[in-house]
């Protein structure tokens, strides 16, 4: 199946492109195997195809470049069933992670289209039937869909996030704890999947309503 682009077509990516930072990466982009959406995987070669990963609204979202980037994510990386991914096993099947807000939750492509991911439940919900959909949901509403209102007050007294950080919240979310910047921590993107992936797998089995106790929240030395 092929995929047939246009400027028309790819109005709402091309004002993305046309806002976002610098490429992250000089390297011509490699999507990693994935071949449940043909559309939608030729609409990621060509938006990485102009631009090989790149942050936008202050660095609240990130979209992952298709090669390798010193200090920070990339597709084939990310995308490995050897790394975060294993954590949430079967929940990631089928999905091909590429751009995450400003709090780690992962845009990926589906069947169904661009879903959003939340790391925290391991549950997945629709956002847009395309890419190009997808950049005009961001565009409309990018205080929440990238969570550039709270990485930006975070931003006013912490100074700009590192590259290749997210925003942890001190207290989970799903457990309670506001999306306020002083319940916010800059971490490494693969650290926080990987400390997300470990507080799935404490709180999965517990029933909704039910107390839960979690270990090693943000204990970045526990393994």
């Amino acid at each position: 199946m092929t995929f047939s682009v246009t400027a028309r077509d790819q109005g709402s990516l091309h004002r993305l492109l046309a806002i976002a930072s610098e490429h992250l990466s000089e390297a011509s982009p490699e999507i990693p195997p994935w071949n449940d959406a043909p559309p939608l995987r030729s609409e990621l070669e060509w938006l990485l195809s102009r631009k090989n990963g790149f942050y936008a609204f202050e660095g609240a979202l990130h979209v992952l470049p298709g090669s390798t980037v010193t200090g920070q994510p990339h597709l084939a990386k990310w995308n490995s069933a050897d790394g975060w991914r294993k954590l949430y096993s079967p929940a990631t099947e089928g999905l091909l992670f590429f751009a995450q807000d400003a709090f780690a939750s992962q845009f990926a492509l589906s069947k169904r289209g661009v879903v959003r991911f939340n790391p925290e439940s391991g549950e997945d919900e629709p956002v847009a039937p395309s890419l190009e959909d997808w950049a005009h949901k961001v565009l409309e509403d990018f205080p929440f869909e990238t969570g550039w209102t709270v990485a930006k007050d975070w931003q006013e007294e912490h100074g700009p996030l590192p590259a290749g950080h997210r925003l942890l919240p001190k207290r989970p979310f799903s457990l309670g704890g506001d999306y306020v910047a002083n319940n916010l921590v800059a971490v490494p993107a693969d650290r926080a999947m990987q400390m997300l992936g470990r507080f799935y797998s404490q709180i999965r089995s517990v029933p909704d309503g039910s107390p839960a106790t979690v270990r090693g929240w943000l204990d970045f030395d526990s393994h």
